[in-house]
């Protein structure tokens, strides 16, 4: 059973896997699939004719304030590019570029520079892969008006 001890976000343990307690192994969800998730809730209670509770209201505002990306499809795409397994050129080692949790508040927070993304999410600190990272983000960026 996992404890306050093994949840901290910044720190990653032994593993290399970040101190999510007992979230470790639950794929990380962006605010645009929050989104949609709750719509779909409120869909299915408005059919039931039962409300929605006011929290879920006010995360569902939330995240429509806050998500940086319109296009979920491409977010998704992208997403599995960085999470995936990619061929390393010198040692032709199979590497992960960041983990699923980083690259979820990657999109989260849209991070301009990589200092501002280790300041943001001290886990990617290290990551040679972080440049190329930023770079596929930015070109989302660009693909998906609603991101300033």
């Amino acid at each position: 059973m996992s404890g306050e001890a093994d949840l901290d976000a910044a720190r990653v343990d032994k593993e290399g896997h970040i101190m999510l307690g007992p979230w470790r192994k639950r794929e990380g969800i962006h605010l645009g699939h929050l989104e949609m998730q709750l719509q779909q809730l409120q869909a299915q209670r408005t059919r039931e004719k039962r409300p929605l509770t006011e929290e879920a209201k006010k995360v569902m505002e939330y995240c429509k304030r806050f998500k940086p990306l319109t296009n979920e499809s491409q977010a998704d795409k992208v997403k599995k590019q960085m999470t995936g397994l990619h061929l390393q050129r010198n040692s032709r080692k199979l590497i992960k570029r960041c983990r699923d949790f980083e690259a979820t508040q990657l999109f989260n927070l849209m991070p301009a520079t990589p200092d501002e993304a280790r300041k943001l999410i001290p886990t990617l600190e290290g990551n040679h892969h972080l440049d190329d990272l930023l770079e596929e983000l930015s070109a989302l960026k660009k693909y998906d008006r609603s991101v300033q």
